[in-house]
This record gives structure tokens, sequence and C-alpha cells, in this order.
């Protein structure tokens, strides 16, 4: 907050604190862009450091909504109808009492306004009079709930507002994004310094793109503590010796992407380029599954004559749950020489069917080269879907003495060959060496991240089917020179000719043939 001069030439400030909202002014540019944006009705995204204004702009925005202010400092706002009910987000009653709740509790000073508590003395609500409301019955006011995530994700209520105060957990906010009402503006926004990945990873997916001046009714803002006009110069140059040894002082600073733990393993510039060329595909239908219902298959390009592809196929148990915490199968098709995503396909169907699936693929796209990773039980019933399929992927193997030579069908994926598609989808980033048109398969990337364990891997509520199958397309295509095309009695193999060894818990080196 800024207070107007005029106060300092002896307006007082009582007189401040009997209405802050009247003598607020923009502490910085990126304040009054919170406004204006709130103003098109965008949902805004506001990542800043710490002390740059984040949470002082969002206190004034919910009480001038809670309120109907139509204009603060020079920008409007829709004036919403009032009484209003708008909710404040946060990561618990404890957290939001200590720096969210005294924040509003700030920007209504002596305005009429009544806190309600629940249990422990909590403040579970704020009623506030409207301009336009002459009742002093708070119970004819504006309310703002405080709503702690540790508790169940909102069900029934209707707002007119919302604002989360630090990253939203996913579920929770996707499921306030309904609890609009019916033709009537829902303003919503988040403001976060971007400490934790595991928090706000779901957020750099969801905002891509969404830079000024906005993208679907989405617009992120970004907001340094050197914005902030209302702090000093030395205060400043305290702050940067604070967070001088500091980790996370890029976003401490300037509210920058930091944190390494849960980071994303793929080039942020290379996403960005993929993100920016995604388009919707064509939903081509594939027939005569077993008398099932058919499905529809994203595609971008048909089989060009004398071209060769690749289908890959990652299937699963072909379970879906409401919570969705089952992996869907996927398929994939990709082209050879332009290395490209051509179709894909990702869905709840069982292994068998997702092999019905990639035979019908695989059959259109010029006799392609079937590959499916084989783990988890899931690759004999696929085999059997594919109905006798020639031209498969073998596995090439050899003994710990390097003597004898064997060959397994299907792609497993172990500790060690997981990191060799993993870098070469890292590497088809960087070099922009695989095209990919699809927004779904991008976002799962950007869902892939580090774990505190060291481990990479999909994050909480997302799946990994697409980043195997984009990385075994990467490896494949990578390695073509050593693969070697064998055919007999009209069976087309193509075998690994490196050899892929698979070693135990105790070192030993895998000789079994065939399935899992």
């Amino acid at each position: 907050m800024k207070l107007d001069p005029a106060i300092l030439a002896g307006a007082g400030l009582s007189e401040a604190k009997r209405d802050p909202l009247g003598w607020f002014r923009f502490s910085s540019e990126a304040q009054r862009k919170v406004f204006r944006h709130l103003n098109r009705q965008d949902e805004v995204y506001l990542r800043a450091g710490n002390q740059a204004g984040k949470t002082t702009v969002a206190a004034f925005a919910a009480v001038a909504l809670a309120r109907g202010v139509p204009e603060v400092d020079g920008e409007r706002l829709p004036v919403l109808e009032t009484p209003n009910t708008g909710a404040i987000l946060g990561k618990s009653y404890k957290q939001m009492s200590e720096s969210t709740v005294k924040a509003v509790l700030a920007a209504l000073g002596d305005w009429p306004h009544k806190v309600e508590k629940g249990s422990q003395n909590t403040i579970v609500a704020i009623r506030v009079k409207p301009d336009r409301v002459s009742s002093d019955d708070p119970m004819r006011w504006s309310r703002i709930l405080i709503l702690p995530q540790d508790g169940e994700a909102p069900v029934g209520m209707r707002l007119d507002w919302a604002w989360a105060d630090e990253p939203p957990k996913e579920d929770y906010w996707h499921e306030l994004r309904a609890r609009g009402r019916a033709n009537r503006p829902f303003l919503r926004f988040i403001t976060m310094t971007p400490l934790d990945r595991r928090e706000w990873a779901w957020l750099e997916r969801e905002f891509a793109g969404c830079q000024e001046p906005g993208k679907d009714g989405k617009v992120e803002l970004r907001l340094t503590v050197f914005d902030n006009k209302a702090l000093g110069s030395a205060h400043l140059k305290q702050l940067e010796r604070q967070y001088a040894k500091d980790p996370l002082l890029k976003a401490r600073l300037y509210g920058d992407y930091e944190d390494v733990v849960g980071q994303c393993p793929f080039d942020r510039d290379g996403m960005n380029k993929w993100q920016a060329r995604c388009r919707q595909g064509v939903p081509v239908r594939v027939l005569d599954l077993d008398g099932h219902s058919p499905v529809d298959v994203e595609t971008w390009f048909e089989p060009e004559k004398a071209e060769g592809y690749f289908v890959i196929a990652d299937p699963s148990a072909g379970i879906k749950d409401e919570k969705q915490e089952h992996d869907p199968a996927g398929v994939i098709v990709v082209s050879r020489s332009k290395k490209q995503v051509v179709a894909r396909w990702n869905g709840y169907e069982p292994a068998f069917r997702v092999g019905k699936i990639a035979r019908k693929l695989a059959d259109k796209y010029n006799h392609a080269m079937v590959v499916w990773e084989r783990n988890s039980g899931y690759g004999e019933p696929f085999y059997m879907g594919l109905e006798g399929y020639g031209n498969v992927y073998l596995e090439h193997h050899q003994d710990a003495r390097r003597v004898s030579f064997y060959e397994r069908l299907g792609w497993t994926t172990s500790a060690t060959s997981r990191g060799t598609i993993i870098g070469a989808l890292q590497k088809a980033v960087l070099q922009d060496g695989l095209i990919v048109l699809s927004g779904e398969a991008i976002s799962s990337m950007r869902g892939f991240i580090m774990q505190r364990t060291g481990k990479v891997e999909a994050g909480s509520g997302r799946h990994d089917e697409d980043v195997i199958l984009l990385g075994l397309a990467c490896h494949l295509l990578e390695t073509m020179a050593f693969y070697k095309r064998e055919e007999s009695a009209g069976t087309v193999f193509e075998r690994d000719v490196l050899g892929v060894k698979e070693v135990d818990s105790e070192g030993r080196y895998d000789e079994a043939a065939g399935f899992d």
C-alpha cells in the first residue's frame, strides 16, 4: 500500500484508517495491471517476490469487490451485485491468519465489517458492508469466506469472486472454478511467490503462453520487489543482503521460477516453442474393435506414400476411477523421416483392446512397426490384441558372459532404460528434434518433475504415459542406424543390434526370454 501524499499534508492518518480503500494508491504498474485484467474479467495469476505487494493489492481488490466499489486509484473494477460472496484460499487457518487475513483487515480499516469466528477462535468469514447498502445488519452485508485447503474442496457454494493467496491445490482450484453464479461475472485471481515447485508446477503449465495480453481468458503477471515504489532503497538493499545466499533468491526477489525440487527436466524455452505450435487434431474413428464402442484417434497427418512410421503404445489396466489415480493407456504414431507425431490416442481401455487399436493404426500407416512397453504384465495381452501382426519391435539381450543372445517382444522400461528415453526426449526439446502438436502431451511433459527422492516422474495427480511414449519415440528415431531390418516368411522384424542388458536386484543379468 502507498498512501496519498495529501495525508501527509494534513488529512491525517485517522481519515485514512476510516476508509483505507479511498486512500489506496498503487505502488507499481504491475499492481495496476491486476485491476485492469480483473476489469476485463481475466483469471489473473500474479507471481511475485516477497514484499513486492502481491498480498496487499489482492486484499484491496477483495475489499473493493465486497463493497461494490467501481474504481480504485483510477483503475476500474466490475461492479458486482451487492451483497456478494467471495472466498479467500490459503494453506491453513494459521497461515492465513498470520498474513492474508491481516492484509484484508488492514484494507478494511474502520470501514463497517464483522468478523465471524469458528472453533479455536479462528476467523472463518468477514462480513463487509457494501457502499450501496444502508442496512446495519451484518447478515445483509457481503461475505468473505476464509477457506483453508487442508479440508475438502468447496462443493455446493456459489461465489462471485475467489482469491488464492499462495499456490492453490490444482483439484481444489478446478473445483472452485465451477462455483460461479449463472449469468454473473466470476472474478478469480491467484497471488504467490514460487518457492516449492511441487505446489506451483501445475500453474506454470496452466498459464503457459498467457503473458500479456493474455490468452483464453487467463493472464500471467509478474511483480518484483524492485517494482514496489513503497520500498525505499535501503530496504531493498537489506532484502538483497538477506537473500544473497538463499537458493531461492530469484523467486524471493523477482518472482522467478527457481526451485530444483519439482523442477521439470525439459528445457522451458524449448517447451514454450513446442507449445506455441500446438493445434487441435482431427478425431478419426477407429472401428471394429470386437463389437465395442469405437474410439477416436486425434490425427494431424494422414499416412504418406513411402513414409515409414512407428506405432508406439503404453498399455495399462484400463481402469478409470473418479480421482483418475490409475494411469490411462496411450498410443502415438510417429513418422520416421519427418520426426513428427502424426496421431495420438489416450484413454482407459484394457491392454488387449489397446493392442487392437495399435493394429488398426499400424495397418493404416504403411505397415508401421509396433513398439510397446511390456512392463507390469500388460505386454502379453497387448500382443494378443495385435492378432499375429508381424512388424513388431524385438528387444535384443545378451547374457552376462556376452556369449548368447536372446530377444523379447516389446520394450522394457527399467531404471536404466527410463533414463535413456527421458534423456532422448530432453535432447529433442533442446534441439527441436521432434514435432509434437498435442497440447495435452505438452501439458503432461510439464507435469513431469524432480521429486525429493531424486527420481524424475509425474507429479501428483499427473500421468507419465505421454513422456514414456514421446521419449521412446525420440530414442527410436535417434538410434535408427542401429536397427537391422529382416524379412522371413512375410514377417518383418527390426532388431536393436546394440543390445540391451537387464540386471536383477543382485546384479545378475536377466536371461529369461518372452514376457514377464
